[in-house]
């Protein structure tokens, strides 16, 4: 069986009463600030969900009783908190702060799978029962493509109606046309401050996946295998009048072997990254061609500007453990393998001819 449960959700929102006395903020997991204008100037809206997990659990297992734990072999995902701050500007004509604000931040994100239970979890998946397309007779399906190719021409009174009614919408797209190209002129001499419509910011600071594998087949006694780390996943955006700034960056990224240790006495490190800058990082700037400033500067005509950077990797290739990987991804697609045969003979076992009309 699986159980998403989505934890339990906490909203508060409405303008800050400056003179009343602070109070205790639920939402003490948030660590973004607001950057631009006031306090006062923004109405908060917080959203806060709280132990939202992911488990999978065999039959003899309670799933009211483990979703309580916060940690049992039962957890694929571990139990997580989503926080998310909204603040609506005050003052719309301000083109100096933005008229919406978000930030979103996700707690560590701690996932331990055996091969176990990656298996199960991937069987119910497959035995879900997919809808299933009937077989039409043949000769309705030719009929049907007998009576759409034998539509009647339209006559000359129906197309002179289709004319008339053509010319005043053409008129009328004319005029809209006309209309955009003078807004445009006008805004170019006016050249006005873009305002931001929304701002807004999404933080992870840690991924965490550990890969156990079964000391025995299909049980839940597992040694520690392979872990991926994700560290400090950073997402901003900007939407303004006439373009979207955007930015995302990874700290780094580590793959550990949990069964190989080097000379000393340390985790071998598959890939790893220089610690000192940013493994990966990348800008982005989209307009279109509609933008009245699409000529200067920062557009200089280009739509979508993207802007890639990779820092320097280090791989450290060990065939031992490549191979130990290969064997642990083999093992789970051969019993899915195995396992997708059975579904299909089962089908077959299932359908029932098709009755014939002569």
């Amino acid at each position: 069986m699986i159980c998403l449960d989505l934890g339990y959700l906490i909203f508060k929102g409405g303008q800050t009463n400056i003179e009343s006395q602070p109070q205790k903020d639920v939402f003490y997991d948030a660590k973004t600030t607001i950057d631009d204008g006031n306090d006062a100037d923004y109405i908060p809206i917080k959203i806060q969900l709280e132990n939202i997990q992911l488990l999978y659990l065999n039959k003899e297992e309670n799933w009211n009783e483990l979703r309580l734990k916060q940690d049992s072999p039962s957890h694929l995902i571990k139990p997580i908190t989503l926080t998310l701050d909204f603040f609506k500007s005050i003052h719309i004509d301000d083109t100096k702060i933005p008229i919406w604000k978000g930030n979103a931040e996700v707690s560590v994100i701690e996932s331990h799978i055996s091969d176990t239970r990656l298996f199960g979890f991937l069987q119910v998946i497959y035995t879900i029962p997919t809808p299933e397309i009937g077989q039409r007779d043949e000769k309705e399906v030719e009929l049907n493509l007998l009576l759409k190719n034998k539509e009647r021409p339209p006559s000359t009174k129906h197309t002179y109606e289709t004319i008339e009614k053509m010319t005043p919408v053409k008129k009328i797209l004319y005029e809209q046309i006309e209309e955009e190209e003078k807004q445009i002129e006008l805004n170019k001499s006016n050249s006005p401050d873009q305002i931001v419509q929304l701002k807004f910011k999404f933080y992870i600071s840690k991924i965490d996946i550990l890969f156990q594998r079964a000391l025995t087949d299909l049980s839940d006694d597992t040694e520690d295998f392979l872990r991926i780390l994700l560290l400090s996943i950073h997402i901003s955006a900007k939407k303004k009048l006439y373009d979207i700034e955007m930015n995302a960056n990874l700290q780094d990224l580590l793959i550990i072997h949990e069964q190989f240790q080097r000379k000393d006495n340390e985790k071998l490190y598959l890939f790893s990254c220089d610690k000192n800058k940013k493994l990966l990082n990348i800008n982005c700037l989209l307009t279109s061609a509609t933008n009245p400033l699409f000529s200067s500067s920062p557009y200089y005509s280009i739509e979508n500007n993207i802007q890639f950077e990779l820092n320097s990797i280090l791989l450290n290739i060990q065939l031992e453990a490549l191979i130990s990987i290969i064997q642990y991804t083999n093992n789970i697609t051969n019993k899915l393998n195995h396992l997708s045969i059975q579904q299909i003979k089962q089908q077959q076992q299932k359908i029932i001819p098709a009755p014939s009309y002569d």
